[in-house]
């Protein structure tokens, strides 16, 4: 009797321990390339998926809420499913994914992930928080502004982002704005010297570095020239005639829409602003000198900026200023207009370690979404990128020639006549650029050349290729008049978008006229686009395509938004 109650007890004792361990659910569910994590803290995060795309990249995708967003990416090409040897194991607090090259940690209660080499070598890590920061947006329909931040030592330096105007080289600890711009080239993927790199996978605007917006410089401690508080001396000059003087707490002439642009004195021909400015926040106080036309800034006698844009083209010039409490520097600003634009903001210095974390920030977007790649050199990296986004076609051989271009031929005569001029003198080209304005003046959008300038362009390309040996290259514009057919086409299947229309904007040709853009995110919009083309333009046999203003331009400087 005592012998079966105990083997009763035993086989009870064995079956409560088997049902309770099959009570303990992973924290984790499993696919054939994915690893999925819920997350029930209270934080941002709600589910982190990180899928395996080989053994050196990994996607990590952060969602606000409970799935994840369906929509195809823009930016990657779709991956094989055939992920082998790759493993993942709970212990304690962490849920571990190896590969053969890497081991990713994942911290079970913030979703913090640390990625390390197969020696256990620190790669990039998340701060112990997740580094995860999602808000929703006025924008609504599921969307969220994102942000994500990873710890970054000292001695790390970070190389990419595109093509941008401010000189870095290394964007460590420095802010980059990720918008498209006439003279920006946006690419949001960055090199580290630490053996990876990482793709950013949002088309909002985007900042890397900072998140805050500048401010006025009403912000800080100003004082006009003569030492009185409330703002700086502002000069403005007809000649070496001053015409008014004013005391002002803010310069914001950045954009034609800006309400303080229509007060700026038509006849001045030069503005200087002169007083001191402090205070009462210590550390490195960041500004922007956003200028165009002919402009000098000096700080405590010191000039840092002497320069000259042209109004179409302006940009900002970074600059910092160490301010201790109580104590003043001078500033300084001169400005010729002419028909420029100038703003001098300003923002409160960042704590020196959140300056130097590695942080992407998007005004918009489902989830956070991310490729980490792992390689030992610059190549590796780059090889992993192209994995991910798809290889470039190679360019055929004569695209590797020299190549002629100026801001317009005006004529076919004058576009043939400098090919001539080339061959002629013996000196080599292989390529010739026919940039914009070849259209009618009020007919932007018809892709067609002017008859009265290109009276025969398929005897001018014929011309080109059969006896001068060249290639043409043509400028094409997404960009569109009302009272052309082909925006009447556009507009007839909603293609475009309207809020230019509605605000009357118009641009800077002529007399200047209202314009907008059509929808690439479309099909239908992108297929129409094309057929346009071809009917105008590349049935004369045009060679190459320069696929301008994909800014979009619809004027040199109005606000994006």
């Amino acid at each position: 009797m005592l012998y079966t109650f105990r083997t009763i007890l035993l086989f009870s004792l064995t079956i409560n321990l088997i049902l309770g361990c099959a009570a303990q659910p992973k924290s984790f569910i499993k696919s054939e390339n994915s690893v999925i994590i819920t997350l029930d803290t209270g934080v941002d995060v709600k589910k982190i998926r990180l899928s395996i795309i080989d053994e050196k990249i990994i996607r990590v995708t952060a969602s606000p809420v409970s799935g994840f967003s369906e929509k195809e990416s823009l930016m990657t090409i779709k991956q094989s499913d055939e992920i082998k040897n790759w493993e993942v194991e709970e212990q304690n607090d962490l849920i571990i994914i190896s590969t053969s090259k890497l081991t990713i940690k994942v911290f079970k209660e913030t979703g913090a992930i640390t990625f390390l080499d197969k020696a256990g070598k620190v790669l990039l890590a998340e701060p112990e928080t997740g580094g995860k920061f999602m808000e929703t947006t006025e924008a609504g329909q599921g969307l969220f502004k994102l942000r994500q931040v990873f710890d970054s030592p000292e001695g790390e330096a970070f190389y990419g982002l595109g093509q941008h105007q401010h000189g870095y080289m290394n964007y460590k600890g420095k802010d980059v704005d990720l918008t498209q711009q006439n003279i920006v080239a946006v690419v949001p993927f960055l090199l580290s010297n630490k053996n990876y790199g990482i793709l950013w996978d949002n088309y909002s605007i985007t900042k890397f570095g900072d998140p805050r917006n500048y401010g006025q410089i009403s912000d800080l401690i100003l004082q006009d020239k003569e030492g009185n508080s409330g703002g700086l001396t502002a000069t403005y000059y007809v000649g070496n005639e001053i015409i008014q003087q004013t005391i002002e707490d803010r310069i914001n002439y950045q954009y034609l829409e800006t309400d303080d642009y229509g007060k700026l004195p038509s006849e001045a021909t030069k503005v200087t602003w002169e007083g001191r400015i402090s205070s009462e926040v210590a550390g490195k106080h960041k500004f922007l000198l956003y200028a165009s036309s002919y402009f000098k800034l000096w700080v405590d006698g010191e000039l840092l900026f002497d320069k000259w844009r042209q109004n179409w083209n302006p940009w900002s010039n970074p600059f910092e200023i160490d301010l201790k409490p109580g104590e003043h520097h001078d500033l300084k600003i001169e400005w010729i207009p002419e028909g420029g634009y100038l703003s001098l903001t300003h923002l409160n210095p960042l704590p020196e370690q959140e300056q130097n974390q590695l942080s992407l920030t998007s005004e918009s977007g489902y989830e956070i979404d991310y490729y980490f790649i792992h390689g030992e050199t610059a190549d590796e990296i780059i090889s992993g990128y192209r994995q991910v986004t798809g290889k470039s076609p190679i360019l055929p051989k004569w695209a590797y020639g020299f190549w002629q271009s100026r801001e317009r031929y005006k004529t076919q005569n004058e576009l043939l006549d400098v090919v001539r001029t080339f061959r002629d003198k013996e000196i080599p080209i292989d390529n010739i650029v026919l940039d914009w304005f070849y259209w009618p003046e009020d007919q932007w959008g018809s892709h067609e050349l002017e008859t009265s300038r290109f009276p025969d362009p398929e005897g001018m390309i014929r011309e080109l290729h059969e006896d001068l040996n060249t290639n043409i290259m043509i400028s094409v514009w997404p960009k569109y008049y009302p009272g052309t057919e082909h925006y009447r086409e556009m507009d007839a299947k909603g293609y475009l978008f309207k809020h230019n229309i509605e605000q009357e904007r118009i641009d800077w040709v002529g007399k200047g006229y209202t314009n907008t853009f059509y929808d690439p995110f479309n099909p239908g919009a992108r297929d129409m686009f094309w057929d346009q083309l071809n009917e105008h333009l590349f049935s004369n046999g045009f060679d190459a395509w320069w696929l301008d203003a994909t800014a979009p331009d619809m004027h040199s400087n109005l606000r994006i938004a």
